[in-house]
């Protein structure tokens, strides 16, 4: 009995020391056949923002546990797309005047960042953000229909200058510029019905026009740095695989592979690194043309070649397994709307254009290309798809551009853009404006983006 309890004691020594041994064999061959650090692959870096100038000191709030925001924003949904009440409104900005003002504050700040310490941190509470934002219409439509015109485009400009702050967050994840996008779409179709669902003055048309043109000049710049944000990202992905404890490692459901016991060996840490580094480095310079052409999101397949056992076991090849998951298809997506956005920004130029010319004495009957005299030749408003003047179809008073597709065939389906589109893909292929909004504004509930649980959330959920 004694003998048979040492050979036991014995095997199992022996097979801990080989296990060792083994784990320290693989550590290392894991060490030598992992890269070298790139060079010429520099994605561009991020602004410093100095805390003191950050709006997210203000804002963080938020993301205190116990906020809940649901209340509120549901009640502004219901106040701007359901039924709108002048009482009502009224109520709902004297509850929320300490919000405004905080919001007020915030955009006089240089910038706005989030912190993500590691991969799973929460992100920030973007849907109170989002309400926020609507406030501020809620401001404005109230003023425009007690006649103070002149508030209504400033508190206008006011949720502009919000979205403008969120969408270039310093941490340029695209989480961020998802939600600052939606956020400026329904800046955007409220600028659309302040310019004709009430007697602007000229002074109030022009002042609206500089709000889109400071959004024009700025272009692809949130967008590019997107790619160096979620390359930052995926790097805090790699910190957590090597730094972390193994049991929280083994308790996270995306790591839950035994492989995430042995990272030097299962996820070369530079090999994906360098994997990340040059694909985002390649979509951040196509962003010049974004728009212009189509970008070529699609990944080259990170997997081994190999099958079975062998793929399992091979150098790298849970990190290949996970990051061959990073999906071209939210990038595709975000550009596009991106690019909508941007039509969206031109084409409401050019309705503010054409208001400014039939207020120096044209008939809105007689709309033809003479309105364009209105700009100098830079200013024109341009369509991002072609970098052409956008179309107007002056007959049934439709502003309408080239589309992604990149085909002169705007006016073949009537899409007309108002807050978003059902078919996003239909819609960019043959984006419409139409130049006189074309239902009151409770109309426009069926197209609301659900507020609290704006579908982009759900898209880049990671």
């Amino acid at each position: 009995m004694k003998r048979i309890l040492l050979k036991s004691v014995k095997a199992i020594t022996s097979l801990i020391v080989i296990i060792s041994v083994g784990i320290v064999f693989l550590v290392a061959l894991g060490k030598l056949t992992d890269e070298s650090p790139l060079s010429g692959y520099e994605l561009k870096s991020m602004p410093e923002l100095p805390d003191e100038q950050n709006a997210y000191q203000l804002l963080s709030f938020v993301d205190q546990a116990g906020y809940d925001v649901n209340p509120l924003a549901k009640e502004v949904d219901h106040v701007l797309y359901h039924q709108w009440s002048e009482s009502r409104a009224q109520k709902l900005l004297g509850e929320s005047a300490e919000i405004l003002g905080v919001l007020r504050d915030a955009i006089k700040m240089a910038g706005f960042e989030t912190s993500l310490e590691r991969y799973d941190s929460p992100f920030t509470n973007y849907s109170a953000l989002l309400a926020f934002s609507k406030l501020t219409i809620v401001q404005s439509r109230l003023a425009a229909e007690q006649g103070r015109l002149d508030d209504a485009v400033r508190f206008w400009n006011e949720g502009l200058e919000f979205s403008k702050l969120i969408k270039s967050d310093n941490s340029s994840i695209l989480i961020a510029i998802a939600i600052g996008q939606v956020m400026l779409e329904h800046q955007l179709s409220w600028a659309h019905r302040l310019m004709t669902d009430y007697d602007m003055p000229l002074e109030q048309i022009i002042a609206i026009e500089e709000g889109l043109s400071k959004l024009r000049d700025r272009s692809n710049s949130e967008f590019e740095l997107v790619f160096t944000g979620e390359f930052n990202y995926s790097e805090l992905i790699l910190d957590f695989l090597h730094q972390a404890p193994i049991k929280e490692r083994i308790n996270t459901l995306e790591f839950s592979d035994v492989r995430a016991l042995l990272p030097e060996y299962f996820v070369q840490r530079q090999s994906l690194s360098n994997s990340s580094q040059k694909r985002f480095f390649e979509l951040q310079r196509q962003t010049e043309f974004l728009c212009l052409r189509k970008m070529n999101f699609e990944l080259v397949d990170a997997k081994p070649n190999r099958q079975g056992w062998l793929a399992w076991l091979a150098p790298n090849s849970l990190g290949r397994d996970m990051f061959s998951m990073e999906g071209s298809e939210v990038f595709k997506k975000y550009a596009k709307r991106h690019c909508l956005v941007r039509f969206h920004v031109e084409a409401l130029r050019a309705v503010a254009g054409i208001k400014r010319w039939q207020m120096n004495g044209a008939e809105r009957t007689t709309l033809d290309s003479s309105w364009l005299a209105v700009y100098s030749v830079d200013q024109i408003p341009r369509d991002p798809f072609s970098n052409e003047p956008l179309g107007v179809d002056f007959s049934n008073q439709l502003i309408y551009s080239v589309g992604s597709d990149f085909r002169k065939n705007g006016l073949s389906e009537f899409i007309p853009y108002y807050l978003r589109c059902s078919d996003e893909s239909n819609c960019a292929e043959n984006p419409v404006l139409q130049i006189y909004a074309p239902a009151p504004v409770e109309s426009l509930k069926q197209y609301e983006t659900h507020g609290a649980d704006d579908e982009c959330e759900d898209d880049i959920k990671r």
